[in-house]
């Protein structure tokens, strides 16, 4: 019974995909106002060829890149995994694997050339040698490497 009851005290960790939400949307509004806006385009009752067809054209290469935009912004999302911690095990988007030792958790500065910045990246080494990263900008790294090294 008392083993049931620990490994049902899971604390997760999901990423912070704001931002991602974000850009999806504005994304989508893109495509749509581009794509709506090509249609009319073309099918006005102006005379001039620039508005009938090159503006129109334009308007489809931007829906187009922003349709782009669309399956960028999704498979960003797809590459950040639910983490969840209880005390024998971790869990990587629904995969479990026993808690990693401490030689197999290490954690990363990496410096930003152009702003100077520094972020943390926590490296996580799971049983058959998957490893995933957790960056500071999407996890509360400092929180998930307390609960690893307990």
């Amino acid at each position: 019974m008392s083993l049931l009851l620990l490994q049902a005290n899971w604390t997760v960790f999901e990423p912070e995909l704001g931002d991602l939400w974000f850009g999806l949307l504005a994304s989508v509004v893109l495509f749509v106002v581009f794509a709506i806006g090509g249609f009319w385009l073309y099918g006005s009752k102006n005379k001039d060829a620039r508005l009938k067809v090159v503006v129109p054209m334009l308007c489809y290469i931007a829906s187009l890149l922003a349709l782009v935009s669309v399956g960028g912004h999704y498979l960003t999302m797809l590459k950040y995994p639910e983490v969840a911690l209880n005390t024998t095990k971790i869990r990587v988007d629904g995969e479990e694997s026993s808690r990693p030792r401490p030689d197999r958790i290490r954690m990363e500065t990496v410096n930003a050339a152009l702003t100077g910045d520094a972020s943390q990246i926590l490296m996580i080494q799971l049983s058959g040698g998957k490893t995933i990263a957790l960056p500071d900008d999407r996890y509360p790294v400092p929180e998930i490497m307390n609960l690893l090294t307990k």
